[in-house]
Order: structure tokens, then C-alpha cells, then sequence
């Protein structure tokens, strides 16, 4: 199954017709992103009640399994909480670029008309805000990935040295249009704007996988970890190209590196599940298996598994689960399920089928150790092709 590097979750609407400018800071286990969004209005929603919080009250709202919000007069209110809102373009006639259900923003009130480096630094973080989306699959890749490279656009009308948006639309280039020429355009930019930029090097990195440039990758991600070692995204990287090296002691050492700063990070426990497979230890790869959080890693990385221990009908059930429920939007997923278990015909099916959906996670198909079986295969060779990416 396919990791993403990113945790943001932001749902986004249609624009609404006026309102309110505020502060609000985007807030993810990567950092902070400031901006300036007009805020509609806000709402806790609790069982069969919904209550509208005048924003002018709100002193900060708290996101997580159940939402927190308190007000400046000393109130707490628990449920869901929405945030509906848009950023601001400069234009007074177009004010609106779009409309979201904020997860994750939290809304620091200071009211009045938005300063230019606001409204860049604004349509910068929500461009971030749908690359992630689209990287999470919490939205159709089309949509999420155009709407995120329109907002860099709008940021870079107004500053066209705006690194975030370089940043977003590199990345855009690679999961989602696979140019890897103009990723590298993108990357050149923010390179010279902000010279050696962890996420930057990070994304460089993502790209020489794809490549299938190994060493480039390790030295470019090993530098970003240089800056910021505790960054579980990056480790996962780190080990996807130890694995790609076969170096797997390396790649475990990262994976378990990034379960001691993250336990219960997503996707963590299956790709060291991966790892120690490769290695051969099965029952260590079931273990990892069954602790994994996210549901559809946990299913495809259990059919991977029972299959290796030769428990065909136990991966069969788990692959017939996942079929069933992310057949839409986990083609490549199931595809590696297939490809593991030597179903070339089958794996090449969903392999296409992962074309067709626009999957973020085929940029990394190159010496995907899932899709080994395909390796000889003319049709894998095509598809490489097709992707503009070396045998």
C-alpha cells in the first residue's frame, strides 16, 4: 500500500458571498502555515444540536477526536466544530477563491483588511492545504491537485517568489502530472529562493526516487534529516530508498526510528511490516501488520502477509476487503497485493486502473519492492514508459 507524506485533512467547498477577514495559522504535525481567510461563520455541532459561535467570541478551537472550542467570556464547547470561510484574493470584485470546511485552523481574530503578504501567504497555504488532500485521498486527485495548483497560481500573481507555492506545485508536478522536468524547475526556483529548505530537499528526494536515482535521493534526504531528525515523514522516505538500495537493516532502523518519535502515526507500522518481511522475518511482519492504524494499510499489508506465510485464504479475505471498499481511490494498493502474490494479469488490471484514477502514489512505482514480479513483464515496461520514467 502507498503512504502519504502529509497529514493535512481540509475539506473544500464553493465560495460564499462575503464576510469577515481573520488570522488563522494551519496547523499540522509538519508545522504552521499563517494566512488571512474571511470567516463566515463557525459551529459546534453536538448529537442532533447545532450551535452558530459568533467569531468575534472565539478564543481558540482545539481539533482531534472530539473538537474543542472556548470562548473569550471562559465557555468550552465540545463536538464537531466547522469553520467555513475563504481566502482572499487582492482583487475587491473577486474575493473569493474558495470556500472550506477548515479542519485543523484554528482562528487567531484580528479583523480588518488583509495586507498583500497576507492574502499571498493565505492562497500559498491553502495550495499546500489540496496537495494534501489530494495526497491523502481525501478528495479525487483532479480536483484537489488543480484547485492546489490554481491557489499557487493566485499566490504567485501576487509574489512571484512565493516558496510555498514553488514548493506545492513541484510536488504537483511529480504525484500528480509526472513532469519530472518541470518538478525540477520547481525545485531549482525554491533552491535559490531559500537555499537548503528542508522540505525542499525532501521533495528533491521524492523526485530522484522516481527517478530511480538511489544515491541522489539518500544524499538529499539525509541532509534534510541533518536539519530536522525527528521527522517521521522524512524517515519513511529514508527507508523506501534503503529499501530500494537493499539496505533493509537501514530502512528498519529509520522505521523504527519514526515509531519511537510517532507511535501511531498512519502507515508506520505497515511499511516496517515491509521491511521485515524483506528480511524474511514473517511473524514480525504480521505483528507489525495487526498494530497498523490506518484501515486499508493494515488490510493490503495483511494479504501481503498471510500470503507469505502461505495462509492464501486469510490474504484472500483481506484482499477481497480492500477491493471492496477502495477499489475507487487504492488501485495502486491493490495492484502491489497482486503483484506480490504473482497475479501478474491481475496486478497489471489494477496497475492501469491506477493510471485511469490519477493514483499520487504511481510516482514511486520504480523499484517498488511489491511490484518486483512485474519487473520482466513488456506491459510494466510500457507502463514505465508511458510515465516518462526509466526502465
Amino acid at each position: 500500500m502507498r503512504l502519504s507524506l502529509f497529514t493535512l485533512v481540509v475539506a473544500v467547498l464553493a465560495a460564499p458571498l462575503w464576510a469577515e477577514p481573520a488570522r488563522v495559522t494551519v496547523i499540522t504535525k509538519e508545522g504552521r502555515h499563517s494566512g488571512t481567510l474571511a470567516v463566515s461563520q463557525v459551529e459546534v455541532e453536538a448529537g442532533s444540536k447545532v450551535q452558530k459561535v459568533p467569531l468575534a467570541d472565539i478564543a481558540s478551537i482545539q481539533f482531534g477526536e472530539t473538537d474543542v472550542i472556548r470562548t473569550r467570556q471562559g465557555k468550552r464547547g465540545k463536538g464537531v466544530v466547522r469553520v467555513e470561510g475563504w481566502v482572499l484574493r487582492e482583487e475587491a470584485a473577486e474575493r473569493a477563491l474558495a470556500r472550506a470546511d477548515l479542519r485543523f485552523l484554528i482562528p487567531q481574530v484580528s479583523l480588518g483588511t488583509p495586507r498583500k503578504g497576507q492574502i499571498v501567504d493565505a492562497a500559498a497555504a491553502l495550495a499546500w492545504a489540496y496537495d494534501a488532500q489530494g495526497d491523502w485521498g481525501v478528495r479525487p486527485p483532479v480536483e484537489a491537485f488543480e484547485q492546489a495548483r490554481r491557489a499557487a497560481a493566485v499566490a504567485l500573481k501576487l509574489d512571484p517568489n512565493n516558496v510555498l507555492s514553488h514548493f506545492v506545485l513541484g510536488r504537483i508536478h511529480i504525484v500528480f502530472d509526472w513532469d519530472w522536468a518541470a518538478a525540477e524547475r520547481e525545485f531549482e526556483q525554491v533552491a535559490a529562493l531559500a537555499p537548503g529548505k528542508g522540505d525542499a530537499l525532501d521533495s528533491e528526494a521524492l523526485l530522484s526516487l522516481a527517478l530511480g536515482r538511489w544515491e541522489d535521493a539518500l544524499t538529499q534526504l539525509n541532509t534534510a534529516l541533518a536539519q530536522d531528525p525527528m521527522d517521521p515523514p522524512s524517515l519513511f522516505v529514508l527507508a523506501e530508498i534503503q529499501m530500494r538500495r537493499g539496505h533493509l537493516t537501514e530502512a528498519e532502523a529509520a522505521m523504527r526510528r519514526a515509531l519511537d518519535i510517532r507511535p501511531t502515526q498512519a502507515y508506520a507500522h505497515v511499511i516496517l511490516g515491509l521491511v521485515v518481511l524483506a528480511k524474511g522475518d514473517r511473524d514480525a511482519a504480521l505483528l507489525a501488520m495487526q498494530k497498523e492504524t490506518a484501515e486499508d494499510g493494515q488490510q493490503g499489508g495483511l494479504a501481503v502477509v498471510y500470503y507469505a506465510l502461505g495462509r492464501k485464504a486469510e490474504s484472500d479475505a483481506a484482499l477481497a476487503g480492500v477491493i471492496k471498499k477502495y477499489a475507487d481511490s487504492g488501485a495502486l494498493g491493490i495492484a502491489e497485493v497482486y503483484s506480490f502474490r504473482g497475479q501478474v494479469d491481475e496486478a497489471m488490471h489494477w496497475l492501469e486502473r491506477a493510471y485511469v484514477q490519477k493514483d499520487s502514489g504511481l510516482y514511486a512505482i520504480k523499484g517498488d519492492p511489491l511490484l518486483k514480479n512485474l519487473e520482466g513483464d513488456p506491459r510494466y515496461k510500457a507502463f514505465l514508459k508511458k510515465m516518462n520514467l526509466p526502465e
